[in-house]
């Protein structure tokens, strides 16, 4: 129903992050040393934010290309 990717994080390592994607989603996972990423919400909450971002960009940039086709002369 829902997909959870499991990152696994080395030794010597403060962040592994695992991506997935599947039936047209993307799922992020984060693990992180405590001691180390205290803040791996904060960057969980910034990784939406960016990706938020980056659709509307795109849709902005489809929308764009969609109505500049639109009003190109016909050869």
């Amino acid at each position: 129903v829902d997909l959870f990717p499991i990152a696994f994080l080395p030794k010597d390592h403060a962040l592994a992050v695992a991506i997935m994607s599947y039936d047209g989603g993307i799922a992020f996972g984060l693990l992180g040393d405590y001691d180390t990423m205290y803040d791996l919400d904060a960057l969980g909450d910034d990784i939406g934010t960016a990706l938020a971002e980056l659709v509307e960009t795109a849709a902005r940039h489809s929308a764009e290309t969609a109505a500049s086709s639109a009003n190109a002369p016909v050869r």
